[in-house]
């Protein structure tokens, strides 16, 4: 058994900053009564440094986190950023080190949906205390002393087994809920009537049931969600959720392939293009690789192998991890090629160019990637294919500063019919030349050469904004796109001195990011917002926003976007301080 972890607390307590006095009167001494080591921010952050810092040291430091839920807590982006760092295990959130506490009633935000799938302890007005204070105590591994109530009687008399007391029979399963509940084995969620077993004591259930059991018990669930009815259209998560159950039984019942089909006709692409639930993607495709990610998920044909390790390594890279992403497109192409698959073998080349090579500073094999690409797409006469090679070498262009032929490529890839009368690669065309215009301001402004007009950025990102609602009325929505469509559009004005405009569109951008944890935009985001909070006086702001998109960076791998953090925090220091942080990136 590996080692397990040294803590120096017992738990960290996450918090609005409104609900301290609750925090600081009653939870934090009834938690240390206990005899538990507590990590709280007036107490334990260190003064002058980075609160980002000290809020993921706070959560690496300690065993569990402690989540005061409430609509303060909620509507607090640093408490929220707090929650995600606590958030531990699979992307499922299973293994969790995470406890919610919900304090005051409140709506979970859709971004929130790791919080809300978790079992929470109900501290809310009304709620009964004694059970909270038993499974919150309990949770973090300080049970109090059970008061252990004799086992229910039951009456075995002949005339009890025939006539059957309906009261009493209700009366003692009350009973014994609740004895369930107080002793942390059970939670009853009330607002849905509905109880559920401690994850702890489902592994425990589960564990000790035979392999044929437990293949039985999943055939038999399969069954049941199959027989769910299908929503007729689907807007959030939650209704997925039968058939990501569905999934599940399907995958441990050991019937991968039709797993797979599943996965494929009715959860990935309103998964991945509508609702942006990367991490989810990841959760499920992993389940088809029991041995891990080396080995070919266990699926009996090889196309069907191709087409889960490029989805899963899509996940990967929008969720901020290409490094994970390069080996499962490598060795989904290495499939393709084998069987002569060109088409599919072109759509692998552009992805691993533009999801993986480019954010991670490999701009070389990006560029031989789309080339290959097109001669491909031309050998097969595959016109979209090829526009949208043209659209991405664009892109890649315009960030090593080749503007003319940035220029040219995106101009290419609309001179193409099919692609010119798409929507959403119209609008991803507008949001690459928005692009290419911010780029070449900034190195004008570098360059401290005169700037006739500010405004050129707009026009184009607002017709990507645009031309992203129309294919939402037309076809679907695409998260991804309005991400992108409101981040240069602030960006846009902001270059343009429309500040007021620049904040709105940022934190809209910032916003839905975060709903969807699309990590591949955040640190742009933060870096515009830095730049923003720079020019309107507010430099210690700007420096907090641009070390936090650093942080991303360092740890999701991003070079040019790690590079652009980098050199707002030099400027900063140059401009605003003469020590400190920001000089030592000034340096770099």
């Amino acid at each position: 058994m590996p080692d397990q972890p040294e803590y120096e607390f017992d738990v960290f307590i996450s918090y609005s900053s409104r609900d301290k006095a609750w925090v600081r009167g009653k939870l934090l001494p009834r938690l240390e009564t206990a005899g538990l080591k507590v990590c709280i921010d007036f107490r334990d952050f260190q003064a002058g440094r980075n609160a980002l810092l000290n809020m993921q040291d706070a959560v690496r430091r300690s065993r569990r986190s402690l989540l005061v839920i409430s609509k303060d807590w909620f509507a607090s982006e640093w408490t929220m950023f707090e929650g995600l760092l606590g958030r531990q295990g699979k992307p499922s959130g299973r293994e969790s080190r995470t406890i919610p506490l919900l304090f005051r009633p409140c709506d979970f935000p859709e971004d929130a949906d790791f919080i809300a799938a978790l079992t929470h302890i109900d501290f809310t007005e009304g709620a009964d205390f004694d059970i909270a204070w038993r499974q919150l105590l309990t949770a973090v591994g300080k049970p109090p002393e059970s008061e252990r109530r004799p086992p229910a009687r039951r009456d075995s008399s002949p005339a009890a087994g025939r006539v059957g007391d309906r009261r009493s029979d209700a009366a003692n399963l009350d009973t014994d809920l609740r004895d369930l509940v107080a002793r942390g084995l059970l939670h009853h969620d009330t607002k849905e009537a509905r109880f559920d077993l401690h994850p702890i004591v489902r592994r425990y259930a589960y564990d000790r049931l035979a392999a044929p059991d437990r293949a039985a018990a999943h055939v038999r669930l399969r069954d049941y969600f199959a027989a769910v009815p299908r929503p007729d259209k689907v807007k959030s998560l939650e209704d997925l959720a039968p058939v990501i159950e569905l999934y599940h039984h399907t995958v441990r019942a050991g019937q991968f392939d039709e797993a797979w089909t599943l996965f494929r006709d009715r959860i990935w692409q309103t998964l991945y293009y509508q609702l942006g639930g990367y991490l989810v993607q990841i959760d499920l495709l992993r389940a088809l690789f029991p041995g891990g990610e080396q080995p070919l998920p266990r699926l009996e044909d090889e196309s069907d192998q191709a087409h889960a390790l490029n989805e899963l390594a899509n996940a990967y890279s929008l969720s901020g991890q290409p490094r994970r992403a390069v080996p499962l497109y490598e060795q989904s192409n290495a499939i393709r090629e084998r069987h002569g698959d060109k088409r599919n073998l072109a759509i692998g080349l552009g992805a691993v160019a533009y999801a993986a090579c480019m954010p991670i500073g490999a701009l070389r094999d990006a560029e031989a990637n789309l080339r290959r690409r097109f001669a491909l797409s031309r050998e097969i006469k595959d016109e979209w294919h090829e526009a949208i090679g043209h659209q991405e070498l664009g892109r890649l262009l315009a960030y090593r500063g080749v503007y003319h032929k940035s220029e040219m490529e995106l101009a290419t890839a609309l001179k193409i019919k099919v692609w010119r009368e798409n929507l959403q690669g119209h609008g991803v065309n507008s949001a690459h030349r928005a692009l290419r215009e911010l780029l070449t301001l900034r190195e004008m402004e570098l360059r401290q050469s005169q700037i006739a007009n500010r405004k050129l950025a707009i026009p184009l990102a607002r017709r990507a904004l645009e031309l992203a609602d129309e294919d939402a009325r037309t076809d679907r929505p695409n998260a991804r796109d309005y991400i992108r469509s409101h981040w240069l559009l602030g960006a846009a004005h902001r270059v343009a001195g429309q500040h007021d405009e620049a904040e709105r569109h940022l934190h809209e951008a910032l916003e839905r990011c975060r709903r969807i944890n699309m990590v591949d935009h955040e640190a742009n985001i933060l870096i515009d917002l830095a730049r923003l909070r720079a020019v309107t006086g507010a430099p210690d702001e700007a420096r907090r926003l641009a070390e936090e998109a650093l942080l991303i960076t360092e740890r999701s791998g991003y070079v040019l976007q790690g590079a652009d953090a980098h050199l707002e925090l030099s400027k900063l220091a140059l401009d605003f301080y003469s020590v400190g942080p920001s000089c030592r990136s000034a340096q770099i």
